[in-house]
């Protein structure tokens, strides 16, 4: 069992990882309605970030980092690369990024979270990805 600031970080490094790739892949959506959804869920991500950092910031005292890890730089390169390949790829990049991080969610739902108002934010934020997700695979299961 993880201890909760190591699984509050986690997800930090994670969310802030995501918002990157949403903001690459931005660039590369050229359907409005898609564009609006899309920057909708960096906002989610934004707000991730801010009350995991704030959460972090009340168990150690100290604002973490908003450094991206080498995960972080991995998936942004990863998206940067996809794009390339236009929308779909951008979107395709998307969605491993996104099942990454429902996959650290899902996790971190599983653990002894305490106290629980941690959990809330958790499974509030789990209830985003899944969101997440499952938009982005209707919109590529549509495009094939």
């Amino acid at each position: 069992m993880e201890s909760t600031q190591h699984v509050l970080e986690d997800l930090f490094k994670h969310d802030i990882a995501a918002c990157e790739i949403y903001k690459e892949v931005l660039t590369h959506i050229k359907d409005q309605d898609v564009y609006t959804t899309i920057k909708s869920f960096l906002a989610d991500h934004e707000r991730h970030v801010q009350e995991l950092s704030e959460t972090l910031e009340k168990i150690t005292g100290e604002k973490p980092s908003e450094a991206r890890d080498v995960k972080g730089l991995l998936l942004s390169g990863y998206a940067n690369i996809r794009s390339l390949t236009g929308e779909e790829g951008a979107l395709k990049a998307l969605q491993t990024a996104e099942d990454i991080l429902l996959k650290h969610y899902q996790d971190a739902a599983r653990e002894n979270i305490d106290p629980a108002t941690y959990m809330t934010i958790i499974e509030r934020n789990l209830a985003d990805e899944e969101k997440h997700s499952a938009y982005i695979n209707r919109l590529l299961i549509s495009s094939s």
